[in-house]
């Protein structure tokens, strides 16, 4: 069955969420144990890497027209 553009859009949302909450979680976990300024830049780096690698792959099944 192929999705709609509205079903890919709460699908994108919902998954989005599920990266950036944990994401968020780590990172506030990391910049309280480790004050120290190189280490929030590290999180930050490191959260957003993650954050744009899903969002890469899910772009890219849904242009080769992959069905859920």
């Amino acid at each position: 069955m192929m999705l709609d553009g509205e079903a890919i859009s709460i699908l994108l949302t919902w998954a989005s969420m599920v990266i950036v909450l944990p994401g968020f979680i780590f990172h506030q976990l990391l910049v309280k144990r480790l004050d120290k300024k190189s280490t929030k830049i590290t999180a930050w780096v490191f959260f957003a890497g993650a954050e744009l690698l899903f969002h890469f792959l899910v772009i890219r099944a849904l242009v080769r027209g992959w069905t859920i």
